[in-house]
């Protein structure tokens, strides 16, 4: 009587070492908690693409628009009537293309800046307002600004630009299903800019992403940004490089 005691003991201490014990096989082999709440690098780079694309009304959206400006004031007599003198236009319109489907509306504001013979030196260009786009990878929400500082470079005949640029919102990751708040930072040096193609010839520039997972955690990613002389822009994050055609 007192082994069959002895075994049943036994027995049940065995069970219970096993109940402990897989538990924590289970965390160690299994599949991370919520790993799927972090943002991925692909959708990092969507995020940035559609910072900047001109199809999104991105950042080189804009820039377009500064030399569109700078252009018709390159135009006018000599002494500029508009030197020193500050501008406004709001536009607000859809597009539908290949790659993105949205809406925008923004106020773009600039000054002409000029020398002291009253022709044009560099113009000042600033913009605010909300875009939506969505896309194979994200669908978005954001608020966006910057500034930018154009000025001609006629030894190379391009334009000269540098400035920063900022998108708040929200976006709903279609490759994963989760969604994020962000604020995407760009910062740009020394970009240079065909005159007739009106494509990046050179420059860098730098980006970074403050953002949350919704009911997830909070995530910082880093990048930087090289324009080639071929109109892309190739962004590294870590040790990945993605190449986009923003122009």
């Amino acid at each position: 009587m007192r082994v069959r005691n002895q075994g049943f003991y036994k027995e049940w201490i065995f069970l219970i070492m096993i109940f402990l014990i897989l538990p924590a096989c289970r965390k160690k082999i299994g599949v991370p908690i919520r790993a799927e709440l972090q943002m991925n690098v692909d959708e990092a780079f969507a995020l940035v693409e559609g910072a900047l694309a001109k199809e999104a009304e991105g950042l080189m959206s804009e820039i377009l628009n500064a030399i569109d400006i700078y252009t018709v004031q390159l135009q006018q007599a000599s002494p500029n009537p508009h030197c020193g003198l500050s501008d406004s236009n709001p536009k607000s319109d859809v597009f539908d293309n290949n790659q993105f489907t949205g809406t925008y509306a923004i106020n773009q504001l600039w000054i002409m800046n000029c020398d002291g013979q009253r022709s044009p030196e560099n113009l000042t260009f600033s913009w605010e307002g909300d875009i939506t786009y969505h896309s194979t990878e994200l669908s978005t929400i954001d608020y966006t600004d910057g500034n930018l500082n154009l000025s001609r470079l006629d030894t190379e005949e391009a334009w000269l630009i540098n400035g920063t640029y900022e998108r708040t919102g929200q976006q709903i990751s279609n490759l994963v299903n989760h969604s994020f708040e962000t604020s995407l930072f760009v910062t740009l040096t020394d970009l240079v800019v065909g005159l007739d193609n009106r494509e990046s010839r050179s420059g860098s520039g730098s980006v970074k992403i403050n953002g949350m997972v919704i009911n997830g955690r909070p995530f910082s990613i880093n990048g930087d940004i090289v324009f080639p002389e071929n109109g892309a822009a190739e962004v590294t994050i870590g040790t990945l490089t993605a190449a986009f055609y923003p122009f």
